[in-house]
């Protein structure tokens, strides 16, 4: 590629003029829901053919049609993405799902708008384990109250019920970080670490990267229940798991309902997730064992597809059927 530039976070360089090639490091800035950049919209009169972790829909196209837009396969299982060979440290560490112990596990890294929406609810849920779940931030009541003021304007007084607690526990919870040793990026440490609290949790909730941008961003962290042959669900960008089953391949479970995986708006997309679960919640740790036993042929094919780099072959294929 002659002329490259590479833009990182937070993608705030100027592009050179000369430029002909714009390679976008990480999930460059997001785009909004109606598919427009705040990266690309600077150089939006001029030809470049862009480099990224995505593969773009057609309104991402439309809304730059100067652009040749190019998925870059050498990304996605770069060091902040589905890092393949650091994670075979798990293949040895996982047999049979027997040891369950816990409803629900979730971790949660860095600080973002949308962690917060989730953290918000997990705790008014009741579901908040320190021994399985983690906050590597403190916040405060007033950034959810916040959020849901932005998202849901006259109706925020209803919603507010769901994710806000002016308790003094709440205030603690909100003001404490509970952590089990995370560096961000050192995937074999942080497997390490966490692979026991996965195994004994029926379910991970995935907290991912900005999940109120528009258009979805794969990154690793489904992976780490996929080794630990766990049940999982995203609360990431809408049409997020959409997106996965169709450009890496991976199985959706039948038992759970992804519908809230199309809500646009971030607050009722959490709702609806937590909603869905909810109802797992009650049900004895026999009863989550068959559950696992009826969706062992999924567990097993998503476990075997990622050691394989199967998704990673099928994502090269999708993305030069579509031109990218």
């Amino acid at each position: 590629m002659q002329n490259l530039q590479i833009l990182d976070y937070p993608y705030e360089d100027t592009i050179n003029l000369k430029t002909t090639d714009l390679q976008i490091i990480d999930h460059g800035g997001g785009f909004s829901d109606s598919g427009t950049s705040f990266v690309l919209d600077r150089v939006q009169d001029r030809p470049l053919t862009v480099w990224s972790q995505y593969v773009v829909d057609g309104q991402i196209k439309s809304n730059y049609p100067n652009h040749k837009f190019k998925l870059d396969i050498d990304l996605p299982h770069s060091s902040t993405n589905l890092p393949t060979k650091v994670l075979k440290v798990g293949h040895n560490l996982f047999a049979e799902k027997n040891n369950i112990k816990n409803f629900m596990c979730c971790f949660n890294g860095s600080n973002n708008i949308t962690r917060h929406l989730a953290l918000g609810i997990i705790y008014k849920q009741g579901w908040f384990n320190s021994e399985y779940c983690s906050k590597n931030f403190i916040f405060d009541n007033n950034s959810i109250d916040g959020k849901i003021q932005d998202y849901c304007g006259e109706s925020a007084r209803f919603y507010r019920k769901f994710f806000c607690d002016d308790s003094e526990d709440a205030d603690r919870f909100y003001s404490t970080v509970v952590n089990f040793d995370y560096r961000r990026i050192e995937h074999t440490h942080n497997i390490t670490q966490l692979f026991k609290k996965i195994d004994q949790s029926f379910v991970q909730i995935v907290t991912e990267t900005s999940g109120n941008f528009g258009y979805p961003f794969v990154t690793e962290k489904f992976v780490y229940p996929i080794v630990a042959k766990t049940f999982w669900v995203n609360y990431a960008q809408p049409g997020w798991h959409a997106y996965l089953t169709k450009y890496y391949g991976f199985k959706q479970y039948s038992i759970f309902d992804y519908s809230f995986d199309q809500i646009i708006n971030p607050v009722f997309r959490i709702l609806e997730l937590i909603s869905m679960l909810s109802k797992f919640r009650s049900l004895s740790v026999l009863d989550w064992h068959d559950l696992y036993l009826m969706e062992q042929d999924t567990i097993d094919y998503n476990y075997e597809w990622y050691f394989s780099g199967n998704y990673l072959r099928q994502l090269k294929h999708k993305s030069q059927q579509e031109g990218q």
